[in-house]
């Protein structure tokens, strides 16, 4: 009976595609809710939320560090928690940490009648994350990550498996270019059936000429489960940030949950929404809202971003040939001249 219900799961799980699509799907869900509300682009998320998207993009860019802490309800019978901090370093190189929990509690295990059986039918994922991000040049970023994770289906663990990301982003003026892979790693398994994880390119950038961004993506599955675009909005006026997204699959085994939908329903599933609001100068609060197959219901995530801390800075680059008019002796403070009456 366990073995049939993990199997179960593993088919119709909300994030899957179909029979053979990677495992470890929960791994795909985006940290960041900024970005879930712009259809799912990760060059949406900076500092502590771009951990799990381009790690590229770990700076925090409103302070030298951050906390970045998210709730969702998804699909009606599963939370998400999930917690980060990013630090810049020094001004070329910032860090990242991030742990999060997922877990999920249907009714239980039922017979043909109906009736419960007592059988354990919960799911429980977690994940511990680290990134690095570093300056090599001016607009240019690359960073790395890594994470280690376990999952439980139906009390049975997949015992502890990782993963790396890595990414690089480019900025021209109000312009950034974003590449990451995402979930390179062995992959998952449960008792004797073992999955590919949901590996991904993503390709995406945006565009920010004042108060509106534009964004786009494009993000292709290596794993063999398709491949979807995006297109995201941001308008922003005073403390308040209106967004929305479109996304679509470009291809892929179709996930058979959503042929009960009907048109309208089939339509909001491609459709994503949320705001942003600046609670003062350090502190952000992000909603997102997106609708999942009618027998799931809809998603709704929270986010509260708080940055304290002056941002790391270069020094001033100096002209060629120059000396400071008292520079003193090497190791010691400069004099100040003597007063003369």
């Amino acid at each position: 009976m366990k073995k049939r219900f993990i199997a179960a799961v593993l088919f119709l799980s909300p994030l899957g595609l179909g029979a053979k699509t990677p495992g470890a799907a929960f791994l795909a869900v985006d940290p960041s809710v900024r970005a879930e509300s712009l259809g799912g682009i990760s060059a949406a998320a900076f500092g502590a939320e771009a951990l799990g998207a381009n790690p590229a993009l770990v700076t925090p860019t409103h302070g030298r560090s951050e906390f970045y802490a998210t709730f969702s309800q998804l699909w009606g019978d599963t939370t998400d928690g999930h917690v980060a901090f990013a630090t810049g370093l020094d001004p070329k190189t910032a860090m990242a940490l991030s742990a999060r929990f997922m877990a999920s509690d249907p009714a239980g295990g039922r017979d043909a009648s109906g009736q419960p059986t007592g059988a354990d039918t919960s799911a429980r994922h977690t994940t511990v994350a680290g990134a690095l991000s570093r300056k090599l040049a001016r607009g240019l970023r690359v960073g790395a990550a890594g994470r280690f994770f376990e999952s439980t289906l139906a009390g049975e663990s997949s015992g502890v498996g990782w993963s790396v990301d890595a990414g690089v982003s480019y900025v021209v003026k109000d312009v950034l270019l974003s590449a990451a892979v995402n979930q390179l790693g062995p992959g998952i398994q449960y008792i004797h059936q073992s999955d590919p994880l949901p590996s991904v390119l993503r390709l995406e950038t945006s565009w920010e000429p004042g108060a509106v961004t534009f964004l786009a993506g494009y993000h292709r599955s290596l794993a063999g489960a398709g491949s979807e675009a995006a297109l995201g909005f941001e308008y922003r006026w005073r403390s308040l940030s209106l967004r929305a997204g479109l996304r679509t699959s470009l291809g892929g085994a179709d996930n058979l949950a959503l042929d009960a939908q009907s048109t309208a329903d089939g339509l909001l599933d491609h459709f994503t929404t949320g705001f942003g609001l600046k609670l003062g100068e350090n502190l952000r609060l992000d909603y997102a809202f997106q609708q999942s197959a009618p027998e799931w219901g809809s998603d709704h995530s929270l986010a509260l971003a708080w940055s304290w801390g002056e941002i790391l800075r270069s020094p001033a680059p100096r002209p060629a040939g120059f000396k400071p008019k008292n520079p003193g002796k090497a190791g010691t403070p400069n004099k100040r001249p003597k007063l003369t009456k």
